[in-house]
């Protein structure tokens, strides 16, 4: 495996060195619960992804209803907001649609506030918290195990003593 990557890598792309990374990675009992934890609640995970590209399209499309005009007149034809598909990447990059204002408008400030308070803050937090609740859980199944492998016969299953 090491000779086939080392092959790619030096004659066809070298991307193909990566492989080395993830396997560093998976060797690594630190990094692979990582990946582990990430893996054991997939699921999970992609509900919120999806909640959160739902999120981000249904801000697009009201903010490209509100004051997409008012976007198109402040900035440069190249930079504006003249499609839903800009509008939805213009709010992902940088969190709110059309960077400055020339006036004050309250609902608009109370759309970028909302869109930032729940997504940059709520979304990171739930990630966060599902990946916290994964490290607890995988570390006390592991010390379970471990406990099992100390206290059990393995054959028959008796505690020890």
């Amino acid at each position: 495996m090491y000779l086939i990557t080392s092959l790619l890598g030096t004659f066809y792309s070298q991307s193909a060195f990566l492989i080395y990374i993830i396997y560093f990675f998976l060797e690594n009992e630190t990094l692979s619960n990582v990946f582990n934890a990430i893996f054991y609640n997939l699921n999970q995970l992609f509900s919120v992804g999806l909640l959160g590209v739902v999120f981000v399209y249904i801000f697009s499309l009201i903010c490209y209803d509100t004051y997409a005009l008012d976007i198109i007149a402040e900035k440069d034809p190249d930079e504006a907001c003249d499609s839903i598909i800009s509008c939805i990447m213009d709010l992902y990059v940088s969190g709110t649609i059309g960077g400055s204002v020339e006036e004050f408008k309250f609902v608009r400030f109370m759309t970028d506030l909302i869109y930032f308070i729940f997504f940059g803050l709520l979304f990171g937090n739930i990630v966060s918290g599902i990946m916290i609740d994964t490290f607890a859980e995988l570390r006390s199944k592991r010390e379970e195990m471990n406990n099992d492998k100390k206290n059990k016969c393995y054959i028959c299953g008796k505690d020890r003593a």
